[in-house]
């Protein structure tokens, strides 16, 4: 298999964050996927999404399972910055 965007032949399983938003809230998720090792490109396979999806739906019902490892904080003074 070739990676689609760089047509590397280094793909490897390695486990990656995913991250999942619910609401202000980011769960980060690892998970194990196949990527290049050239362009950083993942592939997820059903079970992957399956997987993810079975966790977002499951984040309210099963919260006492989140541990909290940090803050996400959003820079707002200057939204539209462009250098």
């Amino acid at each position: 298999m070739k990676c689609v965007v760089c047509n590397g032949e280094d793909l490897n399983k390695r486990v990656v964050d995913e991250e999942i938003r619910s609401g202000p809230d980011v769960i980060i998720v690892p998970i194990q996927v196949v990527a290049c090792a050239s362009c950083g490109e993942r592939y997820y396979s059903r079970e992957n999404i399956q997987y993810l999806e079975k966790v977002r739906d499951s984040i309210p019902a099963e919260a006492k399972d989140l541990i909290e490892i940090g803050r996400v904080f959003k820079y707002e003074k200057d939204t539209a910055h462009v250098a």
